[in-house]
Order: structure tokens, then C-alpha cells, then sequence
């Protein structure tokens, strides 16, 4: 990378090599992509609609959200109301306006924590109204912002059942632009080897948020993007003055602060380790260089984190919130940790799907396999970075579930710490692009190629999985093609072995993407000039 100075000025001028290796990170990005983009339409079509944790109040505020009004507050609990969650959920309810054709949205959740009632129960003619109604939601208090195109593309849909999978295609099109834009920024400059820590934290469950009505998704893909400009700084200092950095941080970052309040904190924590590991002298050139991608990119991320700090200050006043440090918390907590982690690997539809031990336990291998190896590999600024990237996800789960959760009785999601835990994936895939290649090619081979082999098979098996529970129920055959109580448009076996193609390229291209693989190396060989 080349330094051009004119006065305070810098120019980042590349030489003509990276701009050939910029040109084909998209495509290689593009490649990695393809196979979440079609285990993603698979979960739209095979999930049955409301079927993921509040998607019908989801889609009720996306709806409501869609004109840029903030509805109305909700009424408040009786007094006499003995449930803390009920008070809880009062408090955060509002009410919008919603189209009258999709008012049947709510009746979407007979089979929500029945595991063994099958989609066949959802209603054939939900009721529709003409003009508009008012529907409550306990959704309410989560920022509005990237709800609107959600909702607007939902509002395109003629039936409750339409309007599901319209907006789910939607979060699965703003997803999939984000991945593919941190993807790219990860090859761009540190080569194909260093997705695999990718590979490690998009678990099926992380597949599943991106292909519900919810914000999960789109939150988790924007802090995966975020987390490789700051592993690319780490590894590539100079990258802080390229344009293309500037514009993916804006984009991710954007995304990441608009999706919800954790996002705001996520984002902070991520940008405080990029200004450390760039260092002043680089945050001061950037400062007096006054570029024009740098100064959109401040400017938008500060204006994000202002609207989701008004929208919580103005609206957002949930009742029995209980302190960040509760005693009485660490032991439940503790206790259900592995809950947790399974959670973030895959527990479906109302939580009431879980992924069997088999795929848990080759995903805990994958991720076992890529923090483990790339913390040993890594040097001790690397190293220490990943430890502590760890140790803060699990620190702020336990914050959040002591202040939020516990107090009302409710349990933790996985997903919702996964946006956070990504630093540490990351981070231990970009080591592991460098230091992976020095321990032999047969070992890097193995790793990449196991890393592949139980990442594919995990992604269409829980596909089948879930699909098996809505077809006949959780208690009926496996093989449930022919009894199928319930099926999508269609027909199963079309859903199912796009879920099986997209598990098969997912595996076929972790593989290729191994260091040293013939078939990259002149991709590879301009990404480490551009290092040098």
C-alpha cells in the first residue's frame, strides 16, 4: 500500500495488483455467500409462518413501523397482576396500525411450545378487515429504524401468510448483503483462508435468525462485518485508510447500531478495539486527512447511535428491571450455560426444536477447533484479544440475563450474545489464515476439511430437522415425506435438497478456501503483497 502525502493530506494510492485482487475478493466473497443465501431461502419456505420466538409481534411492528410512526403506548398491567413478565411485557407494549387484509398475523403461534402439534393446525382463512386495525405488540420498545423496509416489503402481501414470507425475504436480503460485504473485506485483505472463522460462528441457528421476521439476523451479519475490519486492522494496519474500509464500516455499522439496543454497545465495544489496535498516530493522519469516506462513516455511525439512544431514552421504559450485578443470578446462570451455548447452535421454532446432541456436538467441535487452535497460534496481542473477547461475551450475557431476564423469571437466548462473539471468531480466523499454513499443509488441510465436512452436514440436517417437526410433529417418523400432516409450497423435497445443496457448497468451498489450495494461489499471492 502506497502513502501519497500533499501538505496534511494522505492519499491511499494501491498498486495495480490489489486492485486485481479487490476485483476478485467479490467474487470469492460472492462464493462463500451462495450457499448461506440458499440455506437461507430453505428456512424461509420450510419454517411455517410465526414459527421462530415473537415473529408475529415482530411482524406486527414491522408493519406498524412501515410509515415511520412509533404507534402508541399499550395499556398498562392491572394492578393486581401477580406475573412479573406480564407487567414487563404491559410495559414495553404498543400499538400500531396495521393493514386490515393481514390482521389474522397473531393467530400464527397453535403450535408455539408444542412440539409435538404439527403446522397442519395454522388457520386455512385467517380474518382480514378492510381499511386498517389496531394491533398490540410487546415488541414496542425496540428501535423502529430497520423495521420500515421490513415492513414495507411485508405490506406488499395480500394474506398473513404471504406477508411472513415476504419479510422474511427481506431480512434474508439485508443479511445476506452484510455477510457478503464483511466476507469481501476479509479476503480483500487477508485472503480466502481467513473466512473460516466465519464459517465457525453462522451456526444453523444464526441461519435460522436470518430467516425470520427479526432483527437477530441482520444484527448478527452487521457485527460479523464490523469484527473483520477490526480483525483486518489488527493483522493490516493500513487498511484504515482505504476507502472501501470506511464505506464497509459505514454500511455494517450502521446496521449494527440501528438493529437494537445491544447492537449500540456491540458496535462501541468493537470501534473502541479498532481506534487500540490502529493506534493514535493512525486515528490523527485519519483526523487531519479530512477524506470524504471517513467523515460520511463517523458522521453516520454517530447519528445511528444518537437515534437508538433518543428512541431509548424517549420510549423505551420496561417495569422490574433488576441490577446488572445480582448474587441470586450467578447460580441459574451457571447452571444454564450449556443451554445457552446449545441455544446459539440451534434451538428452533418457540425454542421447542432443539438441534439433537449430534450436530451440538460436532458444531462445539468447530467452534472448539477454531478458538482453541487460533488462540495457540496467535501471538500474545492476538491472543490475549481473543481471550477477552470471550470472557466479555459471556460477562455481558450474565449482565443482561441478571438485569432483564432473571428478574421476570424468563430465560437467555444464545442468539441474542451470538453479534457479540463474533470478535473472537474472527479474530481467530484471520490468525489462523497466517499462522495455519506453518504447521504443514497435510494439518491446515485436515482442519479446513473437517471444519467443512461438519459445518455442511449440520446446516441441512438441522434444515431436516425442523422440517420433520412441523410435518408430523417431533414424536413421528423420520422419514415423514409420505405422512406429512403439513407441507410448504412446493413440496418437501424441493425445500430439502435445496437445504442439501446449500450444506454440499458450503462444504465444498470451506474447502477450497484452505490455505494453499491450488486452485487461490494467485488470489493469495497479491493479498500478501498488498501486505507487504
Amino acid at each position: 500500500m502506497k502513502h501519497a502525502e500533499t501538505g496534511r493530506r494522505v492519499t491511499v494510492t494501491p498498486p495495480d495488483d490489489v486492485d486485481r485482487a479487490g476485483q476478485s475478493s467479490w467474487r470469492w466473497a460472492a462464493l462463500l455467500v451462495l450457499p448461506y443465501l440458499l440455506l437461507s431461502l430453505a428456512w424461509v419456505f420450510t419454517n411455517p409462518p410465526g414459527a421462530a420466538p415473537d415473529e408475529p409481534d415482530n411482524l406486527v411492528k414491522a408493519l406498524g413501523s412501515r410509515t415511520l410512526t412509533a404507534g402508541e403506548a399499550g395499556p398498562p398491567a392491572a394492578t393486581d397482576e401477580p406475573s412479573l413478565l406480564v407487567k414487563r411485557n404491559a410495559s414495553i407494549t404498543r400499538l400500531y396500525d396495521i393493514p386490515g387484509r393481514l390482521a389474522g398475523i397473531s393467530d400464527f403461534t397453535c403450535y408455539a411450545f408444542k412440539p409435538t402439534v404439527t403446522a397442519a393446525c395454522l388457520p386455512d382463512d385467517p380474518p382480514q378487515h378492510d381499511g386498517s386495525v389496531v394491533i398490540k405488540t410487546p415488541i414496542g420498545a425496540y428501535p423502529p429504524f430497520l423495521y420500515v423496509p421490513v415492513g414495507w416489503v411485508a405490506s406488499l402481501a395480500e394474506s398473513p401468510q404471504s406477508s411472513f414470507v415476504l419479510a422474511r425475504l427481506a431480512v434474508t436480503a439485508i443479511s445476506s448483503f452484510l455477510l457478503l460485504v464483511g466476507v469481501r473485506h476479509l479476503i480483500r485483505w487477508l485472503g480466502r483462508s481467513a473466512v473460516i472463522g466465519v464459517v465457525a460462528v453462522l451456526t444453523p441457528m444464526a441461519l435460522f435468525t436470518m430467516s425470520v421476521v427479526s432483527l437477530s439476523g441482520i444484527e448478527l451479519t452487521a457485527a460479523l462485518a464490523v469484527a473483520a475490519v477490526v480483525a483486518v486492522a489488527m493483522r493490516r494496519p493500513a487498511s484504515v485508510h482505504a476507502p472501501s474500509t470506511h464505506w464497509t464500516l459505514l454500511a455494517a455499522g450502521a446496521f449494527l447500531a440501528l438493529s437494537r439496543q445491544l447492537g449500540v454497545v456491540t458496535l462501541a465495544a468493537f470501534v473502541i478495539v479498532l481506534l487500540v489496535v490502529t493506534g493514535w498516530d493512525r486515528v490523527k493522519r485519519l483526523l487531519l486527512d479530512r477524506q470524504r469516506s471517513f467523515v460520511v462513516t463517523v458522521a453516520a455511525l454517530f447519528v445511528s447511535a444518537v437515534a437508538v439512544v433518543w428512541w431509548e431514552l424517549t420510549y423505551d421504559h420496561p417495569a422490574d428491571v433488576g441490577p446488572v450485578i445480582n448474587r441470586a443470578a450467578v447460580t441459574p446462570f451457571i447452571d444454564g450455560s450449556y443451554d445457552l451455548m446449545r441455544s446459539a447452535i440451534g434451538k428452533f421454532g418457540w425454542l421447542d426444536t432443539p438441534l439433537p446432541g449430534l450436530a451440538v456436538g460436532m458444531w462445539i467441535s468447530i467452534w472448539l477447533g477454531t478458538l482453541v487452535v487460533g488462540a495457540l497460534a496467535a501471538r500474545r496481542r492476538d491472543f490475549w484479544l481473543i481471550v477477552a473477547g470471550l470472557i466479555a461475551t459471556w460477562i455481558l450475557s450474565y449482565f443482561i440475563y441478571a438485569s432483564v431476564f432473571f428478574t421476570v423469571g424468563a430465560g437467555v437466548q444464545g442468539r441474542q450474545f451470538l453479534p457479540f462473539a463474533t470478535f473472537a471468531f474472527v479474530v481467530s480466523g484471520a490468525v489462523l489464515a497466517d499462522r495455519l499454513p506453518n504447521v504443514g499443509q497435510a494439518a491446515s488441510d485436515r482442519f479446513f476439511i473437517l471444519v467443512g465436512v461438519a459445518a455442511g452436514f449440520s446446516q441441512a440436517y438441522a434444515i431436516y430437522w425442523n422440517a420433520r417437526r412441523y410435518a408430523v410433529g417431533t414424536d413421528g417418523p423420520l422419514w415423514f415425506f409420505s405422512e406429512a400432516a403439513w407441507s410448504p409450497v412446493l413440496g418437501w423435497p424441493v425445500w430439502i435438497l435445496l437445504g442439501c445443496l446449500g450444506g454440499g457448497l458450503l462444504t465444498y468451498v470451506t474447502i477450497r478456501y484452505r490455505p494453499g489450495s491450488p486452485s487461490g494461489a494467485q488470489q493469495e499471492s497479491l493479498v500478501h503483497h498488498v501486505a507487504r
